[in-house]
Order: C-alpha cells, then sequence, then structure tokens
C-alpha cells in the first residue's frame, strides 16, 4: 500500500504547525525551539521514510 494523499497532506501539516509555532515564539527561545524543530523534523522524516520502506517492502 502505497501511501494516501491523506497521509502525505498530514506530514505536510504537522511540519507548518511546527513551523509556526516556532514563528510565534522565536523571541523568547529562537535557539531552543530552533534545535527542536529541527530534531522533531528529523523524526518525522525517518518515521516517515521507514513507513514508505515497509510499504514498498510489502507490495
Amino acid at each position: 500500500m502505497v501511501l494516501s494523499l491523506w497521509d502525505m497532506t498530514m506530514v505536510v501539516l504537522l511540519v507548518e504547525v511546527q513551523i509556526t509555532h516556532l514563528v510565534v515564539h522565536q523571541e523568547r527561545h529562537k535557539l531552543l525551539n530552533l534545535y527542536l524543530l529541527e530534531h522533531i523534523l528529523a523524526c518525522q522524516i525517518q518515521t516517515f521514510q521507514q513507513q514508505v520502506e515497509m510499504e514498498v517492502l510489502e507490495q
């Protein structure tokens, strides 16, 4: 099963929400938020890649 358009949309929305949150709070916690955002996005991308790989293997 290939990732659906819904799955892709949810990934994009999650990223956008985190970036928006970063922008809103950047003056108070700029460096911490950048570090956390980078970590969160890296984890999401890794999970996303693993899902894609598993689904490719299942075919």
